[in-house]
């Protein structure tokens, strides 16, 4: 029996191919020809999560009569949520927290989610989720600068050509770079250092689309796992024992 786990985000769909808890396959899109690579069969399960609606849309796509989990808050979870609104929680949030206690159990993690959004979240060893902070992901501040001003440029990301990073920045594009990239960076270890503050033993975990800049230039050890989400949809799965 196979597992599948998709994972629709703000900007890309992620399925993973879960064999007796092992990852086998991992998917950065859903197309006519990732779903015949997946030759799905009857006896597979799947759990699907969206930070949007659509997932109607992405059940259409798989063959009818296969064992299909919409991943929700309804479902029993691994770990404990200690915030006050949790019916605002995302879905997205709440999967990569099971996916950080899945990697590194027993342990005080910060859970970094470089993407649209910025999430920084903490779980603790004995498994409740604490919350944290969102920001403003690389694009979302880029963009921002751009639409709620007369002058400034807007800056692609990634970049189409190597770019330097300058500090301090001599023209207006090279301030707009420093400004977020530089300003995001000291913004994790500044988060990072508070909680060490607080967990001399935490851990640092990250994910999401700009995870790979990140992850060499932050000044503290981190593990980067891309397919966070997916461990955690996975690991929900089999705590439901879904049939």
């Amino acid at each position: 029996m196979r597992n599948i786990v998709v994972d629709r985000g703000n900007t890309r769909t992620k399925i993973g191919v879960f064999e007796r808890g092992v990852l086998t396959a991992h998917y950065n899109e859903l197309s006519a020809i990732v779903l015949e690579q997946l030759n799905i069969q009857p006896a597979d399960r799947i759990m699907a999560s969206s930070v949007g609606p659509g997932l109607e849309e992405v059940k259409a796509l798989f063959p009818d009569g296969i064992a299909w989990t919409n991943f929700d808050r309804s479902l029993n979870l691994p770990v404990k949520l200690d915030y006050e609104t949790p019916e605002t929680l995302g879905v997205d949030r709440i999967a990569a927290a099971v996916g950080a206690l899945t990697k590194l159990p027993s342990t005080n993690v910060l859970v970094i989610d470089a993407g649209s959004c910025i999430t920084m979240d903490l779980v603790t060893k004995d498994q409740v989720f604490h919350g944290g902070v969102i920001s403003p992901g690389i694009r979302m501040r880029f963009k921002s600068m751009h639409v709620f001003t007369d002058k400034l440029p807007q800056i692609d990301w990634p970049p189409m050509d190597e770019t330097t990073l300058t500090i301090p920045g001599l023209s207006t594009q090279q301030c707009m770079r420093a400004g977020v990239l530089k300003g995001i960076q000291y913004e994790m270890e500044g988060y990072v250092r508070h909680y060490s503050g607080l967990y001399p033993d935490l851990k640092v975990i990250m994910t999401g689309g700009d995870a790979q800049y990140f992850e060499n230039i932050i000044n503290t050890p981190i593990f980067t796992e891309d397919s966070l989400v997916l461990i955690g949809l996975n690991r929900v799965l089999e705590y439901n024992n879904v049939a």
